[in-house]
């Protein structure tokens, strides 16, 4: 009898590439950012996480079979707590030891607080 053998081959994704932000603009409480993190290939395709500040942010994310891209959008209203909130996405598959990272740091322009001398 003769046994079956399965090869499967690993290759690890490319880094990720956030669109929508890039450090050091200035966004002001009340505007819209829309990032963008996406990645290309590897076997399996890979997932994508997203974070705030290292905290876990809720998101989905999708997958192209037939390009072998996988992205994921976040929708952020801003707000003052953005400012210095570093937003970055890991990518993971089986191929990786360590996930492959990309993050922007927010600035907000928060008005000041003017006080009035009478």
């Amino acid at each position: 009898m003769r046994g079956i053998s399965l090869l499967l081959i690993v290759v690890p994704t490319t880094e990720p590439i956030i669109e929508g932000y890039q450090s050091g603009t200035v966004k002001q409480p009340g505007d819209t950012v829309i990032l963008k993190c996406s990645v290309v290939g590897g076997n399996p395709l890979p997932s994508l996480q997203w974070y705030k500040n290292d905290k876990p942010y809720h998101h989905e994310f999708r997958t192209d079979e037939q390009t072998s891209k996988v992205w994921s959008e976040l929708l952020i209203n801003v707000t003052r707590s953005d400012n210095n909130a570093v937003y970055r996405c890991d990518a993971v598959n089986a191929a990786l030891t360590e996930p492959y990272s990309k993050q922007v740091k927010f600035t907000v322009k928060c008005k000041s607080l003017s006080s009035s001398v009478f």
